[in-house]
């Protein structure tokens, strides 16, 4: 019996070690610009998977004002550079990369390699985002860069590489997964 419990014991530390180790949710949040990704708790580093730009639920078809959210540049595949206050309609529209254009009664919805824009329908953007892949499509890891010193830096980024980027975020937040 003595030995059942050390090894109830050492399998109830084994899996709190291993709970310990694992995976967090971690997000950058500046204005209504969003970064997601992982933390490994073990090691407290962050990696950033994804950037989102929208507005919340009650105002989704509502034009985005990017408040409080420094200006970046995001990088396409031909090479060729966007500044995110530049993201409106005709400039998305007239990139030659465009994969594919969803239209509905309320959206427009454009995909690049890397990138979704989703336009209302009085194309203005209301929602922005990077991408990995789409359909496999295309295998483009998303960049985005500072317009200060034009570096950029693939998705996945650490921690350090997005706030030379954006700068301090109003907030992190980290939940367990």
């Amino acid at each position: 019996m003595k030995i059942h419990y050390n090894i109830l014991i050492i399998s109830a530390l084994v899996f709190l070690e291993s709970c310990a180790l694992t995976t967090h949710y971690t997000g950058y949040r500046k204005g209504n610009l969003k970064v997601v990704g992982t933390r490994n708790a073990y090691e407290n580093t962050a990696v950033f998977l994804t950037l989102r730009v929208y507005n919340k639920r009650d105002n989704i078809l509502k034009p985005i004002v990017m408040k409080n959210v420094t200006p970046f540049l995001i990088k396409l595949p031909n090479k060729k550079v966007i500044l995110s206050t530049d993201f409106n309609y005709s400039t998305i529209l007239h990139i030659s990369d465009i994969i594919n254009k969803y239209v509905n009664e309320n959206s427009i919805s454009i995909i690049l390699p890397g990138y979704k824009f989703i336009f209302n329908k009085e194309k203005q953007l209301i929602y922005f985002t990077t991408i990995k892949n789409y359909k496999n499509h295309i295998d483009f890891q998303p960049e985005i860069g500072n317009p200060n010193d034009n570096k950029f830096y693939k998705f996945p980024m650490t921690q350090d590489q997005l706030e030379s980027i954006l700068g301090k975020p109003d907030q992190y937040e980290n939940k367990h997964s």
